[in-house]
């Protein structure tokens, strides 16, 4: 369903004439591509070795948390108001590229969603739609190399966040709501 509700949100934002799926240079669209590939690695892995179950619990985890919950919505902006049209067009590049990627990798465990997905983010008429029109018919995803020292980076932001809102909790503040002031005292 998070699958499926993200590409809805790609729907939303971009036209029907499909980008050509590519890479932004944004820190988040390098952090995801940089996710991508470390899941398609561990699927991969995990599916060689037989470990189907860990294999859909890596792919989910990377839907859920980094995909949706993560690069969604932290370039929501980007995609509702963007800064410029480059970065517009680099965040939807980027986006769709996940998602194809994405489709490809779910496609053993979801076939008719990943099928459906990849089917409308394919670039009509060029070269690689001639041959190939189903997401089973695809090479399986190649790792890409992965920004370890970026990944690292992004989960102690993701860890601060985390932590911040913990305290919102317990201030009974709500998420909206604008704080006068956060300190972040360092170890």
């Amino acid at each position: 369903l998070t699958l499926w509700n993200s590409f809805v949100f790609y729907q939303t934002y971009v036209p029907p004439k499909r980008p050509k799926p590519g890479l932004g240079r944004h820190v988040l669209d390098r952090w995801i591509c940089s996710r991508l590939s470390q899941t398609t690695q561990e699927v991969t892995q995990k599916l060689d070795a037989y470990d189907v179950t860990g294999a859909g619990r890596s792919l989910e985890n990377f839907v859920v948390n980094d995909l949706s919950l993560w690069y969604i919505r932290r370039s929501r902006t980007r995609f509702q108001n963007p800064a410029s049209a480059k970065d517009f067009k680099e965040a939807k590049a980027t986006l769709s590229f996940v998602l194809l990627q994405t489709s490809k990798l779910a496609a053993p465990f979801i076939p008719f969603l990943s099928e459906h997905i990849h089917d409308s983010l394919q670039v009509k008429g060029s070269p690689s739609t001639s041959l190939r029109t189903s997401v089973h018919w695809e090479d399986w995803p190649k790792t890409g190399k992965a920004d370890e020292k970026l990944e690292r980076e992004m989960e102690l932001v993701r860890d601060l966040v985390t932590k911040a809102l913990a305290e919102r909790a317990k201030a009974q503040l709500k998420v909206r709501q604008p704080l006068a002031l956060l300190k972040i005292q360092q170890k």
